[in-house]
Order: structure tokens, then C-alpha cells, then sequence
């Protein structure tokens, strides 16, 4: 179950985005999220876990940096990394939170259970946005589609799933959903969740 507000607070927004938003100053939905973390006085974590990449992290955080906010790559490379102490304060001062895409397997595997998937928890409980590209899109549902086959129709062999952050149960999300044809899977994770909403974004 996701963490439960305080009276007084307000859950933060959760933002699942398909995959290949565009890494400009002029994308929209980006724009929109640093607006929301606080505009020139946001605090965005960007955690590159997922990508296999070394160049994601630190291209998000140069353009939250064109964009007027204040962004620090957090590289989160091994679940003893989840437990340093600099890493959790940053993420004690975020006002939002980005993860990037690549791998949403390697992004469990590596966050599930540790006190940073814990603190994203609890602090989008209380307010601190969470968006996700891609793989951090799909790892924001309690149940998280981390691999099936393409295609239209549903088959019992035709979707990988493992835990999410659990940020949401109502909902499963699945990335990059027309272009590479994922209804099929998506409505197989349905069959296995019938309480949960499938949420297809391309």
C-alpha cells in the first residue's frame, strides 16, 4: 500500500511519462514538472539507476538546470549506495524526484526495500513530486510490468511482473505503448491485478 499522508499534508504528484519525452528546455511536460517541484526554487533528484548510460544522469541534470532549477545526479549503482548517508539527505531536501529510464529490473533490484525506496515513499506522501520516464514510469505502481511479448492479445506467458516502489495500487503502467505494440501484456498484468486500472502512455 502507498504511505499513508499526515492531516495536514498533501500527497505529491506522481507523473509516469511513456519514453523519449525529448531532452529540451522546450519540453512540456518536463517544463510542467519542474513548475510544480518549485519552479527556480525546486530541488530535483535525478536518479539514473535504470540506464546503462553515464551520460543520462548528467544530461537531465543540466537541462532542470536550463530550466531554472537546482538538480543533482544521485548515481545509485548498488543497493549499498542506498544506504549513504549524502544520498539521503539529498533526497530529504528534494522537492522532487526524476528517474530516468533503461532498465526497471536493475532499477528494483536495486532500490526495492532500501531506505531510498522507502524515503521516496514517504516523502511523495507528503508532498514531493515523483516523475518517471520510461522504467521510471513503470516502477511507480506497487505492481510493475518489468518485461512481456508485443503484440494485441493477451497470453498467461506474456508478461514479466515484479514489485514497483508502490507509490500508487491503482493503476499499472506500461511505456512506450503503441510504438512497440504492449496491449497485449498490459491486459495479461490486468488478469493478474483485476482491482487495478492498466495505464497505457505512449
Amino acid at each position: 500500500m502507498p504511505a499513508t499522508p499526515g492531516k495536514l499534508d498533501k500527497r505529491g504528484y506522481i507523473i509516469p511519462i511513456g519514453g523519449a519525452e525529448g531532452k529540451k528546455k522546450s519540453s512540456a511536460i518536463l517544463s510542467r514538472f519542474v513548475e510544480l517541484c518549485g519552479g527556480t526554487d525546486a530541488r530535483i533528484m535525478v536518479i539514473p539507476t535504470a540506464s546503462s548510460l553515464d551520460e543520462t544522469g548528467p544530461q537531465y541534470r543540466e537541462l532542470f538546470k536550463e530550466m531554472g532549477a537546482l538538480s543533482m545526479n544521485v548515481p545509485i549503482e548498488t543497493r549499498k549506495d542506498c544506504f549513504d548517508e549524502e544520498t539521503l539527505r539529498i533526497l530529504g531536501e528534494a522537492t522532487g524526484i526524476f528517474i530516468t529510464g533503461g532498465n526497471q529490473l536493475r532499477l528494483s533490484t536495486i532500490l526495492g526495500g532500501t531506505p531510498v525506496a522507502r524515503g521516496i515513499r514517504r516523502f511523495n506522501s507528503n508532498g514531493v513530486h515523483v516523475a518517471g520516464t520510461s522504467a521510471g514510469a513503470a516502477i511507480v505502481a506497487e505492481h510493475m510490468i518489468a518485461g512481456g511479448r508485443s503484440g494485441p492479445s493477451p497470453r498467461e506467458s506474456g508478461v514479466e511482473l515484479a514489485p514497483g516502489l508502490g507509490l500508487t495500487n491503482r493503476v499499472i503502467v506500461d511505456q512506450h505503448f503503441n510504438q512497440r505494440q504492449r496491449m497485449g501484456r498490459l491486459l495479461a498484468a490486468l488478469s493478474f491485478n483485476p482491482f487495478a486500472c492498466g495505464l497505457g502512455i505512449e
